[in-house]
């Protein structure tokens, strides 16, 4: 006895699950294309020990959004948390100095500096602390 075998004219049907399948390996060839032409990008970006990792971004963003301090972090504020008083007053000798030692001429007075946020101010030429 002959068997019939039952041929399709189109043995590759596209049904939907079909397209939806090949959509889903086309989208996934490009994301691993992507990643494969950006890897070192991506190590910096993961990276624990960076400071140019996502997460460290993130929450510094996000500290820096809350607090309106563009100079903070997530770890700085974090630190602030569990600082004494006298930690926190040693700190604000601790202050950026960009600004420091500021010159004061006044008209008719002597010529003044403060050399630090809080200092009082001394005549200029005159040097009143050191080794």
């Amino acid at each position: 006895m002959k068997r019939k075998y039952r041929r399709h004219k189109n043995p590759v049907s596209f049904t939907g699950s079909g397209i939806l399948s090949l959509a889903i390996l086309a989208a996934g060839s490009i994301v691993l294309y992507l990643i494969y032409k950006n890897r070192a990008k991506l190590a910096t970006a993961f990276d624990p020990t960076s400071t140019e990792n996502i997460f460290y971004k993130a929450a510094g963003s996000v500290t820096q959004a809350v607090t309106g301090d563009t100079q903070a972090s997530f770890g700085t504020k974090i630190a602030d948390i569990f600082k004494s008083d006298a930690e926190k007053a040693a700190d604000v000798m601790l202050a950026p100095m960009t600004d420091y030692p500021k010159i004061i001429n006044a008209p008719g007075a002597p010529t003044m500096v403060i050399d630090y946020p809080g200092a009082t101010p001394r005549p200029y030429g005159i040097y009143t602390g050191g080794h």
